[in-house]
């Protein structure tokens, strides 16, 4: 499928002083990569997309993303993903955790196929199994996007703290792109459970259209396996080896998420690469938000501010939202759960606004906001209900 060209850049551009420093994360601490696969036909991928969120609101140290392939391919497939769903999977929902090799009855079509992805049921048991894995590395992600000449530039530092198992060892690093909402048969989405009474899918549509997808792989710069040659044969300890990146912003699938560090970020992991798919094993994971920057560059127009915040985050028996909008008449407020439901709408004057969510009817969970005012753009965000 012809990946979808670059969107333009939207009205509204984040700005941050050139003075401040890049943003960044360090971790030493186990992640693990849990790589789902899903896509906008399969009726069953929705539940998948819940039963990953509460993996992650379980497991913070998770670190979640969704290659749309496995079960065919929609609008926001990338040949990268296309790839590693092919070498992993022949099924949807599934997920590969740190590529791990598990027995049949966690990945059913291991020995049949040799493809390692594990049914849903199971993701919880690995995740927690693997948490307590050894910890061999630490990396450091900094990065610095120009809103205006739209390239960015990584850098992500690895320094082994434990000498790893011998192998080629590759830096992978990923463009996650986070509540992406699209038209159309490859942004619709399936749901089985339209009619499934207690589930959160229920008459929810099918296809759910406005569907927010989530942790969405949109751009891979080191390819499907891995960038070869950063990491040598024999690493070692207390030495930091580079892998950089410099040049565009590879595909945003929707426009209205250029420019938002907490919307675009960015998931670095070191791999093991071999002919044989059961031996690409994940080493570490790490993930921080794109860093967005001022140019030095005229801006072509007058911007026009909007933003929305909210508190306390996670929440518990009420969410305040605090919105700011300058120069346009009204703009719209909605709040959407996991399945792309809406659960509130607020019509935003012009200035500066507060509202009110009380949560005791909500299930608890990641809900997403969404602050819209024609073409001036649009502010995102994502708040945790907990009870």
């Amino acid at each position: 499928m012809t990946r979808r060209m670059f969107a333009p850049l939207c009205a509204f551009l984040l700005c941050i002083s050139t003075l401040a420093p890049p943003l960044f994360a360090q971790t030493t601490e186990r992640h693990v990569l849990f790589e789902e696969f899903s896509t906008a036909r399969c009726g069953f991928c929705p539940d998948g997309t819940l039963k990953a969120a509460a993996i992650v609101r379980d497991h913070p140290s998770v670190i979640w993303v969704t290659h749309h392939a496995g079960f065919g391919v929609d609008s926001m497939t990338t040949p990268e993903s296309a790839a590693i769903a092919g070498a992993f999977t022949n099924f949807a929902p599934g997920a590969c955790i740190d590529r791990g090799v598990y027995p049949e009855h966690v990945s059913p079509y291991i020995e049949e196929y040799g493809k390692i992805a594990t049914t849903r049921s199971k993701w919880d048991s690995v995740v927690t199994t693997l948490l307590d894995n050894e910890q061999y590395a630490a990396l450091t992600i900094a990065s610095s996007y120009d809103a205006q000449t739209m390239r960015m530039d990584v850098t992500v530092d690895a320094e082994f703290t434990t000498l790893p198992p011998a192998g080629d060892i590759r830096m992978n690093l990923f463009i996650v792109e986070d509540s992406v909402v699209g038209y159309g048969t490859g942004y619709d989405q399936k749901n089985y459970y339209n009619g499934t009474t207690n589930h959160p899918l229920y008459q929810a549509g099918d296809p759910i259209v406005g569907y927010a997808h989530h942790r969405v792989v949109s751009g891979v710069p080191t390819g499907a396996w891995g960038a070869e040659g950063i990491i040598p044969a024999n690493p070692q300890t207390g030495t930091t080896y580079t892998y950089t990146y410099s040049g565009p912003l590879t595909d945003v699938w929707d426009a209205s998420n250029m420019n938002r560090p907490d919307i675009i970020s960015l998931v670095a992991f070191l791999s093991y690469y071999d002919s044989d798919p059961l031996k690409r094993q994940v080493i570490h994971a790490a993930e921080a938000p794109l860093s967005v920057v001022s140019t030095t560059h005229p801006l072509a127009e007058p911007r026009i501010a909007l933003s929305v915040e909210a508190s306390p985050n996670p929440a518990r028996g009420e969410v305040r939202f605090l919105t700011r909008l300058a120069s346009v008449a009204q703009g719209i407020l909605t709040v959407t759960d996991f399945t792309g439901r809406t659960v509130a709408t607020y019509t935003v004057p012009r200035g500066t606004q507060r509202f009110r969510l009380s949560t005791d009817a909500l299930p608890a969970g990641i809900y997403f906001y969404r602050l819209t005012a024609g073409i001036q753009g649009s502010s995102t965000g994502k708040v945790m209900v907990l009870h």
